[in-house]
């Protein structure tokens, strides 16, 4: 069987061929603003083929479904670069969520696009991801990922001096996002700070090296440091019985 070649240089050829694909093409001038499409309610029209003539561009129309379960979307970076060894190298979250069940988050780089459970991108990155991996279940709450998309975050701020300032969080569920109150995802930082004191404890004491040097506030220096004279440190913590584990009090009551 002899392949169909297509000449997409001419407007009703390409037309005819997207237009098959079920694609919501409609008809660009080439000449002055190239962009516009010439019809000017084409968000809510849907173009023939009869529309189209051989000398017109081509215009895709995004953000609607073209085939079940199937969008197209697009991302455009403009930037000017001479050093094409140094371009910036972009990533990009794609979350869905169709129906109650139907949902995923895809990530991009460069060219590639692949399905993940979680992601994290820019400055800190590479820390956030592995707590993401250490700690993430399939069977989270909305609010237990809350708090460790926080704790990922709060990581990745103490690690990267380049991340930093303030923490905002927000859920997407059900076409709707809910922003977390800046205090609350405040408050679990200071959580995060107060379990990472007790675990550096046990971890100096497991590795004989004693407990961490408190600066004063009087002499504005470590006070001398006798290895002979210093007691364990042992952190006070609630026991808690086999099969359990400690867990923060509850800040979001309202979540669904």
């Amino acid at each position: 069987m002899k392949a169909e070649i297509l000449n997409l240089s001419d407007g009703i050829e390409a037309a005819r061929y997207y237009l098959k694909q079920g694609f919501k093409v409609h008809p660009i001038l080439r000449q002055g603003n190239h962009k516009s499409p010439i019809h000017k309610n084409w968000p809510t029209r849907d173009a023939k083929l009869q529309d189209f003539e051989a000398d017109h561009n081509i215009g895709l129309r995004l953000g609607e479904e073209f085939t079940k379960g199937q969008f197209i979307v697009d991302v455009d970076l403009d930037m000017k670069c001479d050093d094409t060894v140094h371009q910036i190298d972009v990533a990009c979250l794609i979350a869905y969520q169709i129906g109650p069940e139907a949902h995923g988050l895809f990530c991009s780089s460069k060219t590639a696009l692949s399905d993940t459970q979680s992601e994290a991108v820019g400055t800190g990155q590479s820390v956030a991801k592995r707590i993401l991996k250490r700690l993430q279940s399939p069977f989270m709450s909305h609010e237990a990922a809350l708090r460790l998309a926080a704790y990922a975050v709060y990581q990745a701020k103490e690690i990267d001096p380049y991340c930093g300032k303030r923490t905002h969080l927000a859920l997407l569920s059900g076409c709707k996002a809910q922003v977390v109150d800046p205090w609350i995802v405040e408050t679990w930082e200071s959580q995060f700070a107060g379990i990472e004191r007790v675990e550096i404890g046990r971890l100096r004491n497991s590795l004989g090296i004693g407990p961490m040097l408190i600066e004063t506030k009087h002499s504005g220096a470590h006070p001398e440091f006798h290895p002979s004279k210093v007691e364990p440190v042992r952190p006070q913590v609630s026991p808690t019985s086999e099969g359990e584990s400690a867990s923060l009090p509850s800040q979001l009551d309202n979540l669904p």
